[in-house]
């Protein structure tokens, strides 16, 4: 062999063992980032079982403690819509009823009714009162020289006061096109002393903001039937031959005054070209204050 390429041979072989070592090490390193990677991850779960674990610890803790500091073992709260007004009925045991105390339930608007004892530990109260989106009650005991007061949960008046529909498209006589919507009143979803004197369904623009006035197209008042289906013609708008995209909201008006509408569309009703699409079915109703 010529010895001028020994040493060319020799620096290739060199080079060739260095780059075989250098990729081991690539491995290595690689395998390495790869186990670090999933320590990290095993150590933020760790960390976030941790933290869960400490919320739950620190809710239980708080929870614990106002218990220990409440004035009562045990409250009990319902909240019931009649003859035009909400009736709170609310009971408390107290932990300690001293001697010449008396008990009040009361509201932040001055509405207020004296909690009896029922014979059972329980003192318990039942207040008419004025229609608000909340009832945030307060309990109190005392004599003329002390007052010890502590709110009980808050109720939202939004279930007691609502009512769900269903709403479907209907055809106006023989043979006629789908622009009646007709609305049923469910009766497992209304409560029992919300009876509809007046239905109304407003025709909006759907392209256009529904809280905008300008998207509202017009206001149609349904007519109820013999078998106390309410049906509202929006033949009106529902022109053949016109383009148009409508949303149709709902507002139903109590006997005794309460005014009900929809949170979303309760029915829609589109035309562009040859096509046509309706939708209609269940809708919730809640009140307006």
């Amino acid at each position: 062999m010529d010895k001028k390429k020994l040493p060319a041979l020799a620096a290739g072989a060199a080079l060739a063992a260095l780059l075989g070592m250098n990729w081991d090490l690539f491995g290595q390193m690689n395998r390495l980032y790869g186990e670090i990677h999933a320590l990290q991850e095993d150590f933020n779960h760790l960390r976030e079982d941790y933290r869960e674990a400490m919320d739950r610890q620190e809710a239980a803790l708080q929870e614990a403690l106002e218990r220990e500091a409440s004035l009562f073992s045990q409250t009990e709260t319902t909240l019931r819509y009649e003859d035009g007004a909400l009736v709170l009925e609310a009971g408390v045991m107290p932990k300690e009823f001293r001697a010449g105390e008396t008990a009040l339930l009361s509201l932040d608007t001055g509405e207020s009714v004296p909690l009896t004892d029922d014979g059972s530990g329980w003192l318990r109260g039942r207040l008419t009162c004025s229609l608000r989106e909340e009832v945030a009650p307060v309990a109190a005991l005392g004599t003329a020289e002390s007052i010890r007061r502590e709110a009980l949960p808050s109720l939202r008046t939004e279930e007691a006061l609502s009512m769900e529909c269903k709403v479907q498209w209907e055809p106006l006589g023989a043979g006629g096109l789908d622009t009646v919507l007709q609305i049923e009143l469910d009766p497992r979803g209304v409560q029992p002393n919300l009876l509809a004197e007046a239905v109304w369904v407003e025709v909006r623009y759907a392209i256009l903001d529904p809280e905008d006035a300008g998207s509202l197209a017009g206001q149609v008042q349904a007519v109820q039937d013999v078998e106390g289906l309410w049906n509202a013609d929006l033949g009106a708008y529902l022109v053949e031959g016109e383009d148009y995209h409508y949303n149709c909201y709902l507002t139903v008006h109590t006997e005794d005054g309460l005014e009900l509408t929809s949170l979303g569309p309760a029915a829609e009703r589109s035309w562009e070209g040859n096509l046509g699409q309706m939708t209609a079915g269940r809708c919730g109703l809640r009140p307006v204050f």
